[in-house]
């Protein structure tokens, strides 16, 4: 789900893929950018710029991501933590940059891990899973 669609087309500004959030946006500091994504092939073209946060770090990023972009916070769903409702990026030099895009942001971390003995347990604390990955989605709406 996108939360925001202006009416233009990318085709004159196709997003660069790089850090995003760090060049437009505002971008908690104990995020890590580990890479960004095109997806040429797609009807829409799609840059997915993803982040990663230990799980130690996690609240604080969540809470940003809550205050700044309208994420929901994290729910716990089956396995892990999810925000299941994306944020946006509405007020933001990337907004003005890629008039006509659909920008959104979400976070989830896998609760699952594995023992010594390779036998799958699932743990509740958000600061004992071991990283939560950021996926900030540039959409030509």
């Amino acid at each position: 789900m996108y939360l925001f669609n202006f009416g233009s087309s990318l085709a004159q500004s196709s997003p660069s893929c790089e850090d995003l959030l760090e060049k437009y946006a505002q971008k908690p500091p104990l995020l890590d950018f580990v890479r960004c994504e095109e997806d040429r092939a797609s009807p829409q073209l799609v840059i997915r710029m993803v982040y990663q946060v230990p799980g130690k770090d996690a609240q604080k990023v969540e809470d940003f991501l809550v205050k700044h972009y309208g994420m929901r916070a994290l729910r716990w769903a089956c396995c892990g933590w999810e925000s299941g409702q994306t944020g946006s990026l509405q007020s933001s030099p990337l907004q003005d940059k890629y008039d006509g895009a659909a920008i959104s942001i979400t976070m989830y971390g896998s609760g699952e891990k594995e023992d010594a003995e390779g036998k799958a347990y699932l743990v509740f604390d958000k600061e004992q899973v071991d990283y939560f990955t950021v996926v900030v989605e540039v959409i030509d709406a």
